[in-house]
Formats: C-alpha cells, structure tokens, sequence
C-alpha cells in the first residue's frame, strides 16, 4: 500500500489525497484562496461554501461547512453561466476522499440546462 502523508490545509498538499498529479494551481493555501475570492463578489459563494480544490479551466470544488455531513459543491462557470456557475456535485467530503484515494475521483462536470 501506498504511503499517503498527512494533509494539512495549510501547506497546499492536495496531492497527498487528489492522486491526480502535481500541485496546480496560483494559491499558497486555502485561506489564501478565501481572501481573494472574497474580494470578488461575483465569485463568491453563498456563506459557509469553503473553495476546496481548484482543478484548472476555472473549475473548483467547494465543501460546505453548513452541514456536518460535508457535501460537496462545483464552481464551474464554463458549463453555462455565471448564474449557474455553482452546482452540487451529489457527494460528501468523504465520498470525495474515497474516490480520490481510489482513483476514481473525476472532475466536477455540470450537465444541466437552466434556459
């Protein structure tokens, strides 16, 4: 078995759960992405939704902390619409993790049609 190290939120180490390569992305840490997602109001997500990963092409996964089960959210502004940029993404942080760990985490893709 693979040796995974602990992840600290901290330190940027995604891939020590993510299995799907390097670091990516221009963020040092999660605070730093909630500081400047903060400052943009048409980024930002309802309250309690933390920006989780960023998976390139401006494609984001975020928890939400409002609820103790952690289900998981998508930013995805390419799919439609900034108006329907975020969509729930029918899992947990747990749920997550497993697929990550199993390596058949995928990235997050909106199929809906709003119009």
């Amino acid at each position: 078995m693979d040796h995974v190290p602990a992840v600290s939120l901290r330190s940027g180490a995604s891939t020590a759960i993510e299995r799907g390569g390097p670091w990516i992305g221009n963020w040092a840490d999660i605070v730093d992405v909630y500081q400047a997602f903060s400052l943009a109001p048409e980024s930002r997500p309802p309250a309690g939704l933390v920006w989780l990963r960023d998976w390139g092409c401006a494609i984001w996964s975020l928890i939400d902390c409002r609820d103790l089960a952690g289900p998981m959210w998508a930013w995805g502004p390419t799919g439609c619409c900034l108006e329907h940029a975020l969509f729930p993404q029918q899992m947990t942080l747990a749920g997550r993790l497993t697929k990550a760990l199993d390596g058949t985490l995928e990235i997050p893709c909106w199929s809906g049609n709003p119009h």
